[in-house]
């Protein structure tokens, strides 16, 4: 499954450097995980039933499922946490290296 990127805020897709690239990851993380959640609690609300015998395996397998769709909507920007929350991270650091030991 394929799902096309969204760039909402005009945050640049490519990290001007590592320290970015590692704050981009963060933030696709922490959306992945609250993806993950809201996935999680979703299913919790369907009715289960044993029609077809146990469901330890059918619940592992719905597990990873979430766990890729999360990290695959993450991915892709599509809700726009993680680009939200770059943009506001990346100011904030922005602000601490200008006003940093050596700006003066």
């Amino acid at each position: 499954m394929q799902i096309a990127p969204i760039n909402v805020h005009g945050a640049a897709t490519v990290p001007a450097s590592r320290e970015d690239a590692k704050l981009r990851k963060a933030c696709q993380g922490f959306e992945a995980l609250l993806v993950q959640q809201m996935l999680s609690a979703m299913r919790q609300t369907v009715e289960k039933s044993d029609v077809f015998g146990s469901r330890e395996k059918e619940d592992v397998f719905q597990g990873m499922l979430d766990q890729q769709m999360a990290d695959e909507i993450s991915r892709t920007g599509t809700m726009g946490i993680a680009d939200m929350l770059y943009a506001q991270l990346s100011k904030i650091n922005e602000q601490k290296t200008d006003s940093g030991p050596g700006s003066r």
